[in-house]
C-alpha cells in the first residue's frame, strides 16, 4: 500500500506577472534544481495553514490571501509513495520574498519556466502556467 504525502505549493507573482521559483539547496533531495516554494503538510494541519507556515519559514512572507489553482496526484512506486500536491496562487502577502534557508530565489516570466529543471511533480504546474499564459494572449 502506498503512503500518502500531502504537499502544498504556492505561486507568488510580482507586478510584472513573473512567478517566484527557488533553487533546491545541496543538502536536500534533488539538489540544484528549481521548484515552486512549499512543503509537506503536517498531521492535523490544514492546507492553508501549511502554506502559511512554509512560506514564513522558507520565503519570509506572511500570506494574507490565496486561492486554489491545481491539484496534482503522482505515484512514486519506487518510494512506496502517493504524492498529492495542492497548488495555490498567493493573491496577497506582507513582506519581501527572500531565501530564508539560504536558497537562491528569483522571479521569472512564466514563458521561460521550461528553461529551468524542475522536479517531476512540478511539471504539471509549469504546463498549467504556460497554458494559462497562452489563454490570456
Amino acid at each position: 500500500m502506498l503512503k500518502n504525502l500531502q504537499v502544498v505549493v504556492g505561486l507568488v507573482f510580482n507586478d510584472k506577472n513573473e512567478v517566484l521559483i527557488a533553487l533546491r539547496p545541496p543538502h536536500v533531495v534533488q539538489p540544484g534544481i528549481w521548484e515552486f516554494p512549499g512543503g509537506k503538510v503536517e498531521s492535523n494541519e490544514t492546507l492553508k495553514n501549511a502554506l502559511i507556515r512554509e512560506f514564513q519559514e522558507e520565503i519570509g512572507i506572511c500570506i494574507i490571501r490565496s486561492e486554489f489553482f491545481l491539484k496534482i496526484e503522482k505515484e512514486f512506486p519506487q518510494k512506496n509513495r502517493w504524492l498529492i500536491l495542492h497548488t495555490f496562487k498567493i493573491i496577497a502577502f506582507h513582506g519581501e520574498p527572500r531565501g530564508c534557508e539560504n536558497q537562491e530565489i528569483r522571479f521569472v516570466p512564466t514563458n521561460t519556466l521550461t528553461d529551468y529543471t524542475f522536479p517531476e511533480a512540478n511539471a504539471d504546474i509549469v504546463r498549467a502556467l504556460n497554458f494559462a499564459t497562452r489563454q490570456l494572449k
